[in-house]
């Protein structure tokens, strides 16, 4: 094998034998050198995508985790307000009475506040038959039917979040899209008899703008259970929608789930696909200049040194 390669090497051109050290030398370790580059180029790209996409998840997380802790306070500070519990434990003898005792409370208490810097509608139900429902008080009665009571027993706690899709008829579609923080007020409990129940239902359009205004580059999706909460790419998007582009594109996808308060939150991201043409494209000047260095200029520098040698050798003869 040895003897056959110095036979041809002896019999060859000289600029065939400078293109057989050109190849070997040059070309195959370049070839190497450059297909570990790409691939580490890959590489990159790919972990670079997959941090992005994990810092916006952790960033939709803690959004929705602040708007849930604010709710958290506000119904805790509730159940420990010995006024709230006293307005509610009285028995009222006429309408005048409470309307009285409602206006009294109302003016010194922080419902006003607090609904109006959120927007969002605090209602406490009490299992008192003289209470006037209306306003930020009803009767627990009227709330036996509603979804959010059936899901709030259903659970068995005492303090939930709830957040699901609410096929009444008799609500409008654009406020379908329920997300309700439930407590019992039982900080009392031990001199009452009265069941009392604190809603905040978070107004679904601020925290969705509170999102929005993350200005995410990634495609992403908030989901519990079957239903789609909040997706970037629009707002009818379906739990369906979401399940079929997991399955189809799991490669440049990016999964967190947490729970807070007995729901399971799981939130979707997902970049553009991207392959070695996709890089090129985007460091087409760092490629060309790569070839140039490369292969262009030793391509160069070898036809000049063979030149230079044929050259030596005609003024020889």
């Amino acid at each position: 094998m040895i003897k056959l390669a110095k036979k041809i090497l002896y019999n060859a051109r000289l600029n065939r034998k400078f293109l057989i050290v050109y190849i070997c030398c040059v070309i195959i370790p370049l070839v190497a050198t450059d297909s570990l580059i790409f691939y580490g180029l890959l590489t990159a790209e790919a972990n670079n995508r997959e941090n992005e996409r994990v810092n916006e998840a952790i960033a939709y997380q803690n959004i929705i985790i602040s708007a849930m802790e604010y709710d958290s306070v506000i119904a805790r500070a509730a159940s420990k307000n010995s006024s709230l519990n006293e307005f509610l434990e009285k028995r009222y003898s006429q309408p005048l009475d409470f309307f009285s005792a409602y206006s009294d409370y109302i003016m010194t208490s922080f419902f006003n506040t607090l609904s109006g810097l959120k927007s969002d509608n605090i209602i406490v139900y009490a299992d008192n038959p003289t209470l006037l429902s209306g306003g930020f008080f009803h009767k627990l009665s009227e709330a036996e039917n509603a979804e959010w009571y059936k899901r709030f027993l259903k659970s068995g706690k005492e303090e939930t979040l709830l957040v699901f899709y609410d096929n009444n008829d008799n609500i409008r579609r654009d406020k379908r899209k329920k997300i309700i923080y439930v407590k019992a007020l039982t900080d009392f409990d031990y001199e009452s008899t009265t069941r009392k129940v604190i809603t905040i239902e978070n107004d679904y359009y601020h925290l969705a703008q509170s999102l929005k205004d993350l200005s995410a580059v990634c495609p992403m999706y908030i989901c519990v259970d079957d239903f789609c909460v909040f997706s970037s790419e629009g707002d009818n998007i379906s739990y369906s929608e979401v399940a079929e582009r997991c399955a189809n594109e799991t490669r440049y996808m990016t999964e967190r789930s947490f729970t807070y308060r007995g729901t399971e939150f799981k939130i979707y991201v997902f970049s553009d696909n991207f392959n070695l043409y996709t890089i090129i494209k985007d460091r087409i000047w760092i490629i060309l200049l790569l070839l140039v260095f490369t292969i262009l200029f030793p391509i160069l520098i070898m036809k000049v040194i063979e030149r230079s040698i044929t050259g030596r050798i005609s003024v020889l003869k």
